[in-house]
This record gives C-alpha cells, sequence and structure tokens, in this order.
C-alpha cells in the first residue's frame, strides 16, 4: 500500500463538471471483499442509475468461499448506493443481502431458459452469436426465479422449447423446490441439439405472486436437456359471480346474537367481515369468492349456544313474589343470597349451562327450605292457630259470617250474647273479658280494612291478636 493511495482492492472515486477534467478525488466508498466477506481478492465495480436510485456493482469470493474453493469462483453482488446532503458517496456497507427485487416478474411474455434467480448445479452454455441455453442439468437439478407474478386471473398453460438429450421431465413448484406442484411437463429424448415445443395444463394454484421453481427429475446421470425459452398463458378474463357470497353474508348478518355467547360471535364475525372485504374487492378473483363463501359456511361451526335459563328464571319470578313476614328470618336470609346469585348468573350472557344448573338447584333449595314464622300455620302462611284456615282472622265460637262476633249476639248490636237482653249501658265501664270489648275492637277492625284495603288487613290480624290478650 502506497501512502496517498487507495489500499489492494478498494474502490474510490473522484467528481469533474467536465468528463475530460480536472477531477477532485472523493475518497474511498468500497473496501476490499475480504473486510466484509472475510475471503479476498481483487475488485471490480460499476456504478449505475435506474429509476432514480444509484446501484453499484462488485464482484466477491463468496461462491468459492461456500465451496471451499477460493480464487476462482467470483460471485456478483450489488448494494443502494446513499449520498450525504453535499452529494458525496457515504461508504457502501457490502453484504450477502443486496437489494429487493424492484418489480414483479411476468411469466407470460417469452423468457429465456437461462434466466436465473436461484439454481442447483445447473449453468448457462454459450451457442455463439449470443444464444445461450441452460444447461449441465440432471435429476435433481433446480432453478428459481423471484416475485413471478400470475395475476388475478392465474395461468392456465406453460410452454416450453428444450432440446431433449436423455429426458426427463420439468416439474412447476411454487416457492420451494418441494412446494404445491402446478404442473408437469415431459421432455423427450434428443440430440441435444434439435429443440421442440413442449406444453403441459397449470392448475388453479397458479394465481398471483411466488417464487417459481423449474424441478429437474430424470434417470441415470446423464444430462437430460437443454432449455431455450418458456412462457406461460394467462387465464381469460371472467366474469366473478358473487350472488352465493352475497347470500351467505346476508344469512349471516341475519342471526340472533341473542342466542350465542359473545365470545363464538367475535370469532364469527370475523369471518363474516372478512368476506365482506372479498365481496366489495372489486379485483376478487372468482376462486377468493368462493373460498370467502366456503370459510363463511364453516364459521357457523364456531357458534356456541347461550345457556337455557328459562327454569331459573322462573324461580327467579317465585322466589321475588314471596314476602319476608311469612317467613323466619334465617331460611328468609338464606333465600335471599340463593335469589341475588341466581341473578346475577340470569345477567351473564355467557354463563355456561353448568352455572345455571347450579343456580337453579341452590333457589329451589332455599325456597323449599323456607320456614313460616312462629305462630302461624305452616300450611297457611299468615294465619293464626286456631283460625278458621278458609276465614283468616276468626277464632273457634266465632260467627264465621261476622268476625269478631260470638253466636247469639245480636248481629246490629255487637257485644251481646245469648241470655242478654241486648241492652247495654254504653257508658258502663269495660270490664276485663267484656264481650263489648271484643266486638267492639272486631267492628273497628273491620271498618279500618273496608277502609284501608291491604293495609286494613295487617291492621285487622293485629287487632284480632290483641283482642285475644283480653
Amino acid at each position: 500500500e502506497i501512502e496517498g493511495y487507495p489500499g489492494y482492492g478498494i474502490i474510490c472515486y473522484m467528481v469533474s463538471d467536465d468528463p475530460m477534467g480536472p477531477y477532485t478525488y472523493g475518497g474511498e466508498i468500497l473496501q476490499n471483499p475480504s473486510y466484509y466477506f472475510n475471503v479476498g481478492g481483487n475488485n471490480h465495480h460499476a456504478l449505475f442509475e435506474f429509476n432514480g436510485t444509484t446501484y453499484i456493482t462488485y464482484h466477491a469470493q463468496t461462491l468459492g468461499k461456500a465451496l471451499g474453493i477460493e480464487k476462482g469462483y467470483r460471485s456478483t453482488h450489488i448494494n443502494e448506493v446513499e449520498y450525504y446532503e453535499d452529494g458525496s458517496i457515504k461508504p457502501i456497507d457490502a453484504d450477502m443481502e443486496g437489494v429487493s427485487q424492484l418489480k414483479a416478474f411476468s411469466p407470460y411474455s417469452e423468457v429465456a431458459g437461462t434466466t436465473i434467480g436461484w439454481n442447483s448445479d445447473i449453468a448457462p452454455r454459450d451457442l455463439g452469436r449470443n444464444n445461450m441455453v441452460l444447461s449441465s442439468i440432471n435429476n435433481g437439478d433446480w432453478n428459481a426465479i423471484g416475485g413471478v407474478d400470475f395475476g388475478g386471473n392465474g395461468a392456465k398453460e406453460f410452454q416450453v422449447e428444450a432440446a431433449g438429450k436423455a429426458g426427463g421431465v420439468i416439474e412447476l413448484r411454487l416457492d420451494s423446490p418441494d412446494g404445491e406442484k402446478i404442473g408437469e411437463v415431459q421432455i423427450g429424448e434428443g440430440d441435444g441439439k434439435t429443440a421442440e415445443t413442449y406444453t403441459c395444463s397449470v392448475n388453479d394454484a397458479a394465481v398471483g405472486e411466488h417464487t417459481l421453481f423449474f424441478v429437474f427429475k430424470g434417470e441415470g446421470g446423464d444430462e437430460l436437456f437443454d432449455i431455450l425459452s418458456w412462457q406461460f398463458t394467462e387465464k381469460e378474463q371472467q366474469t366473478v359471480n358473487k350472488d352465493a357470497l352475497e347470500e351467505a353474508i346476508a344469512q349471516a348478518r341475519a342471526i340472533n346474537s341473542a342466542e350465542y355467547t359473545m365470545d363464538s360471535l367475535e370469532k364469527f364475525f370475523e369471518v363474516v367481515e372478512k368476506a365482506e372485504g372479498v365481496y366489495e374487492d372489486a379485483d376478487a378473483t372468482q376462486a377468493e369468492v368462493d373460498s370467502a363463501a366456503a370459510e363463511l359456511e364453516a364459521a357457523y361451526d364456531l357458534l356456541v349456544k347461550v345457556s337455557d335459563k328459562t327454569e331459573l328464571q322462573n324461580l327467579i319470578a317465585q322466589a321475588g313474589g314471596l314476602k319476608e313476614s311469612d317467613y323466619t328470618a334465617e331460611t328468609w336470609n338464606a333465600l335471599q343470597e340463593a335469589l341475588k346469585a341466581a341473578v346475577a348468573v340470569d345477567a351473564e350472557h355467557d354463563a355456561t349451562q353448568e352455572d345455571v344448573d347450579s343456580a337453579v338447584e341452590a333457589l329451589k333449595a332455599a325456597i323449599e327450605a323456607l320456614e313460616p314464622a312462629t305462630g302461624e300455620d305452616p300450611d297457611k302462611p299468615g294465619t293464626d292457630p286456631g283460625e278458621d284456615p278458609d276465614k283468616p282472622g276468626t277464632t273457634p265460637g266465632e260467627d264465621p259470617d261476622k268476625p269478631g262476633t260470638t253466636p247469639g249476639e245480636d248481629p246490629n248490636k255487637p257485644g251481646t250474647g245469648s241470655g242478654d237482653s241486648g241492652k247495654q249501658d254504653g257508658d258502663k265501664a269495660v270490664q276485663t273479658g267484656d264481650t263489648l270489648n271484643t266486638g267492639r275492637i272486631a267492628g273497628i277492625a273491620t271498618v279500618m280494612v273496608l277502609a284501608a284495603g291491604t293495609g286494613g288487613v295487617v291492621l285487622y290480624k293485629k287487632l284480632r291478636k290483641n283482642r285475644k290478650g283480653f
């Protein structure tokens, strides 16, 4: 290395406003390949602009390194060139990645057989006069091209111009050497000089953008054939029928959401929205439309029915109609706890059937466990022992048609009994146990019942109990 000059295999540049100079030295932009790839050698490069972007191509002995044979197998690399604000070139970071494919590759025009993206053990052969063929093709070899765009209509046929040798098969596969096979064509035996055109049909998977692999198969170790060119034929534009998809979407939107769990509805409507996107896509293919309709039909299997809460709701209504005053505090409180839990389960939209059944059993048990309040007829909650069960509020000895009176009393003069003259001094002091007092109390209670309705009934029962204390 000479002082003031770039080192061995280092690319530098100069700039000028005139091809004839003078030039100004710009500096080093690409180091020797050994700096990046740990394998050295000389270096050659080219700078060019394409679609407004500058690129640099160069070579490195990375292929030789991979094969374990250095100094002799150089591979072409490419990277994008970037600039500082003042226009000077930034140092290049050489790598194995290179640049991304700039545009899709169309398979619908004639493609030279020597068009290669990646390959395994094949090589071009020069026929002279700038004619080349893909050669050295043996069993198990392959060639691949990235970003091949079959479009929305897809391909219907493949044709290849090839010169047979031992003969064999070209398998057309997507995205890997053992990916989905979209077709295969048989190449016959030949002298390796006479080219013929061979064709095969292509299945519906040849749609959209893929990496296309040509996988070569044959018998023995001899070369199979040479490939001069190939191309696909595109399917004709078809009218896409979306009627079935439209109907499927309408039916999906019409389901009763209340019948299904929220989680399953969310999953179901994700499929519905996807189907709607396909329906609204003007460029959707028939295959995409049919697939969306099929997926939507299958999505019904995602729906999960909500639990049957009929019995639970009936029990809640039954419990809600009971009165606290009719039962002991302990059993009433237990009922309220079960009722509260049952209401919570009923309010939970996605409650499981197991949870619902458990709430039913708990509430049913709480209702059955209710104990009447002390002193009441257990078969007639709200009545007192000794009362006429058909005439609540009466006691034995009373005239059942005139509560508060006793047999033999003048119904128009409560307080008179058998043998009584029927004449009582209204101003006479009331004696303990005097029937007049009970008659007056019963009469007052009767008036209050008539005046106060339901509230009177409660007060009436209270007065009847007080009367028994005289």
